[in-house]
């Protein structure tokens, strides 16, 4: 049996759709896996096939700080342990009944850290590093690089989605590199097709988008790591170069940063500048957009450039971590320097003067994700990996 451990194993969050995807490659390549997350969100789409994967809730210990200080609260956290308890009762039977032949840890939760503390001796175990050590230092709070590091080195085999942040680890002399595989991720092929199969015109019918307008959007979480602030510093110089220009902001935030942007947005009159929260249909708009942006302070191997690539939308992206893997310098697109709004005023010039480029980048771009990323790519590498392993076991 093969254990896919992780926070979140579902359809929302870069490191919980990777989890999904390798349950979905190795299940349906005849392995034997179970999955054991505090989340587990599978869509319509993925539900039917995974009717035959085995799922055990995570035990994750809660605080009585977290709770009411009266009867009330004193009965709820007494309920929460009780939870827990049985969660953990639960996955020992489990791990009884089907001992792990390996197991994958998709992040470093706490949770996960405990279930792999209990299981480490019973099997080979994979780690799988989503995340660069810029993003540790300056984005992961309360976690350091060297808590991350003594994490990893507990693993048999570390699996980075990013090569370049395979590097930036194995530079930092702590972690082995004969240890170090590198898988990329994948995108959902099937829902970017069903929207290539409509005109990108009858797509922004159907969202309401103005035909005569230049979209250019940005689809992530509303952060400072992924750099909506430089956008809304670069977007006055942006509009004067594109009147017809609307700025389209796809994902869920909140607190002290998106409160600033809104204010910034009001204060320069900004109108052009559309915060729409989070969208189940967010690929339809990236579709629908003529041109996809990611200014990101750090990024491992971000999924939704993928997602722009096999969607024919042409890409500026920061040059950060794993992005310039997916975008090579007008080749597929056109990376600016991380921080710099002059210079992302300027690619995006470039893209808008010249829709031959565009189309140029697009379709670049859309055969690189066929040739390189493709969900195809993705099952043959894990399965290829797990084999190897399970034979050297």
């Amino acid at each position: 049996m093969i254990y896919i451990i992780g926070k979140n194993i579902g359809d929302f969050g870069g490191g919980a759709v990777v989890a999904r995807d390798i349950l979905d490659s190795l299940h349906s390549s005849g392995q034997n896996v179970t999955a054991v997350s505090m989340g587990y969100d599978i869509s319509k789409e993925y539900s039917d096939k995974f009717l035959n994967i085995p799922y055990i809730k995570m035990p994750f210990p809660t605080d009585k700080k977290n709770y009411p200080d009266n009867l009330f609260g004193s009965i709820k956290f007494r309920l929460k342990q009780l939870e827990y308890q049985f969660r953990w009762l639960n996955l020992r039977f489990q791990f009884r009944k089907n001992p792990p032949k390996i197991m994958m840890l998709n992040d470093t939760f706490r949770g996960t850290r405990d279930v792999f503390g209990e299981y480490k001796k019973l099997s080979p175990s994979i780690q799988i590093i989503h995340v660069s050590p810029t993003f540790v230092k300056e984005y992961f709070g309360g976690y350091s690089l060297e808590s991350c590091i003594k994490d990893f080195n507990r693993a048999d085999v570390l699996l980075f989605v990013s090569d370049e942040c395979r590097k930036e680890w194995i530079e930092q002399d702590a972690l082995d590199e004969k240890r170090a595989y590198y898988i990329p991720n994948c995108a959902n092929e099937a829902e970017a097709e069903s929207y290539l199969g409509q005109s990108k015109e009858s797509s922004r019918d159907k969202l309401k988008l103005n035909s005569n307008s230049f979209y250019m959007i940005n689809v992530a979480s509303i952060k400072e790591r992924k750099g909506q602030g430089i956008l809304i510093e670069a977007a006055p110089e942006l509009k004067k170069i594109a009147p017809n220009l609307e700025l389209l902001i796809i994902g869920s935030g909140g607190g002290k940063f998106v409160s600033e942007l809104k204010d910034t947005i009001e204060k320069k009159e900004l109108n052009f500048v559309h915060f729409l929260g989070h969208r189940s249909n967010a690929k339809e708009y990236i579709y629908a957009s003529d041109l996809f942006v990611l200014p990101s302070r750090a990024e491992a191997f971000p999924l939704v450039i993928l997602e722009a690539m096999i969607l024919k939308t042409p890409v500026i992206g920061s040059n950060v971590d794993g992005v310039p893997e997916m975008v090579t310098h007008e080749q597929t697109g056109l990376l600016f320097e991380s921080g710099n709004a002059g210079e992302l005023v300027q690619r995006f010039e470039k893209m808008y003067r010249n829709s031959e480029a565009r189309k140029k980048y697009a379709e670049n771009a859309s055969q690189r994700y066929w040739s390189d990323f493709s969900k195809e790519q993705f099952t043959k590498r894990y399965v290829s990996m797990i084999e190897e392993l399970l034979e050297k076991d």
